[in-house]
């Protein structure tokens, strides 16, 4: 998958899916290839998220193939999760989206405050897709 197309489908998947565990969930999910039938993601969690590791990964991977159609021949994953401290998203008013400076402030501030706990926390998962 080229990198146009994979950009696209994380937006779409975001879009559609992920942001739900990321607005109420404490984890975001990003694809970041696609190769081999097989999907690599990256986990970001924060201690909102109950779920073990192993669960969490293969969850996640499954939506991922179930919601897009270009990864349905998908088998395997390979995951790594990150534990980080911050929140992994926000909700704006329609008034408040549509100021681009307050939502970019909003943005850059997030950025400083979510950051991974540590490199030592790493969790690296791969699985067979169900």
């Amino acid at each position: 998958m080229d990198k146009s197309a994979l950009k696209e489908l994380v937006f779409r998947h975001i879009k559609h899916v992920d942001k739900w565990y990321r607005l109420y969930m404490g984890l975001k999910s990003e694809l970041t290839h696609f190769e081999n039938e097989t999907l690599f993601i990256t986990i970001e969690v924060n201690p909102t998220w109950k779920k073990d590791h192993i669960t969490t990964a293969s969850l996640l991977a499954n939506d991922w193939r179930k919601f897009n159609p270009e990864l349905f021949s998908a088998r395997k994953y390979r995951v790594k999760i990150f534990p980080i401290v911050g929140i992994t998203g926000f909700e704006l008013s329609g008034e408040e989206a549509g100021d681009r400076n307050k939502v970019q402030l909003l943005i850059d501030n997030l950025k400083k405050q979510c950051r991974v706990q540590s490199s030592d926390s790493l969790i690296e998962i791969s699985g067979n897709l169900d």
